[in-house]
C-alpha cells in the first residue's frame, strides 16, 4: 500500500520520504552505537571482575597453603621426635592427620575453582613419576595405617614423564585416597606404573566395595558419591573423581573404570607420552614443591 502511494507522490513527497528513512537509519545507528558502548563497558567490568577473582583465588591459595605447609611440617617433626610422651605423640599425630586432610581437600577445591573459571594453564616439566606416586602414598600413610590398608607401588619401566606435575599429583592423590577409604581392613591396593602404545599408564587396583553398573555411569559427575545421605560412612565433597576426569580431559588423557560390586575396582589412567625433555626446565623428583624447609625448624 505504501509503495503504491509512493508511485503517485510528488518529487517533494519522495524527498521527504527519503529524508525520513535516512533519519530513521541514523537513529538506529545512534541507538546501536549506544548499546555497543554499554556492552563494551559491561565487558570491561566483567573482565575486571574475572581478574579480581583470579587474583583473589591466587592470593587466598598462597595465604592458606603457606601456613598449612608449615603446620604439616612442624606437626610431623613433633610426631617423629624421640623424646615425646604418648599423649603428646597422639596429639601431634591428630594435628598432622587433620592438616594433611585439609590440605588435600583444599587442593581439590582450588583446582575445581580454576577449572570452573576456565583458568587452567598446564605447566609441563620432566617428572619422575615413580617418586611422585610413592610420595603421595606416603602422605596417606596415616590414613592407610588407620584403615590397615597396604598400598603397593610397582614400576615396570615408566620413569620420567613430561607432564603437569601438580595436576597429575591431584589425580593420583584422589585415586589413592578413594582406594584406601573404600578398601576393607587388612586388604592391599596395587598401584602399577607402565607404558603401552606410547601411553603412560597409572593403574590402581583395589579389593574394595566395588561400584555397580548404575553408579559407574555417574561416578565421575561432580558432587556424586557412592554412598550418600546423612548417615554416609565415607567423608568427602564428591569432587575427587570428577576432578580426575576433568584434569585428564585437559591433559589429553583419560580414565577408565572396571569394577564389580563387592569385588573391587580398577582405575586405569592413560596419558600420551610427549618428548622426554622440556627446554629451560628442571627435572622434578615428585612434582611437589615444598614451601616448608626443614632447615628452618629447630630439632625437638
Amino acid at each position: 500500500m505504501e509503495d503504491k502511494k509512493l508511485k503517485h507522490a510528488s518529487d517533494q513527497d519522495l524527498l521527504n520520504e527519503i529524508e525520513a528513512r535516512f533519519e530513521q537509519k541514523r537513529s538506529l545507528i545512534v541507538e546501536q552505537n549506544r548499546v555497543m558502548s554499554q556492552l563494551n563497558a559491561l565487558n570491561e567490568k566483567l573482565s575486571d571482575s574475572e581478574m579480581v577473582k583470579s587474583r583473589f583465588l591466587s592470593n587466598i591459595r598462597n595465604e592458606i597453603n603457606n601456613p598449612l605447609a608449615s603446620i604439616i611440617g612442624l606437626s610431623n617433626r613433633i610426631f617423629m621426635a624421640n623424646n615425646l610422651d604418648e599423649t603428646n605423640r597422639k596429639s601431634a599425630k591428630l594435628i598432622l592427620e587433620e592438616a594433611q586432610n585439609l590440605s588435600f581437600q583444599l587442593s581439590n577445591i582450588f583446582c575445581a575453582a580454576e577449572i570452573e573459571a576456565g583458568e587452567v594453564e598446564l605447566e609441563f616439566i620432566n617428572l619422575n613419576v615413580n617418586n611422585m606416586v610413592s610420595e603421595v602414598v606416603e602422605e596417606f600413610s596415616l590414613l592407610s595405617g588407620k584403615n590397615k590398608v597396604k598400598v603397593n607401588v610397582s614400576n615396570n619401566g615408566l620413569d620420567k614423564l613430561v607432564t603437569d606435575a601438580e595436576k597429575l599429583r591431584i589425580v593420583v592423590a584422589n585415586l589413592v585416597s578413594n582406594a584406601i577409604k573404600f578398601s576393607p581392613t587388612g586388604s592391599e591396593v596395587d598401584f602399577q606404573l607402565y607404558s603401552e602404545d606410547n601411553l603412560a599408564i597409572l593403574e590402581l587396583i583395589d579389593n574394595g566395595l566395588g561400584i555397580s553398573d548404575e553408579k559407574q555411569n555417574v561416578i565421575f559427575d561432580r558432587f556424586t558419591q557412592i554412598n550418600e545421605g546423612t548417615t554416609k560412612r565415607f567423608m568427602g565433597q564428591g569432587l575427587g573423581l570428577s576432578l580426575v576426569k576433568a584434569i585428564l580431559d585437559i591433559m589429553g588423557g583419560k580414565v577408565e573404570l572396571t569394577s564389580n560390586l563387592g569385588k573391587g575396582s580398577t582405575f586405569k589412567v592413560s596419558i600420551p607420552i610427549a618428548e622426554n625433555t622440556v627446554r629451560n626446565s628442571t627435572v622434578s623428583s615428585s612434582g611437589n614443591d615444598f614451601l616448608f624447609d626443614e632447615d628452618d625448624v629447630e630439632e625437638f
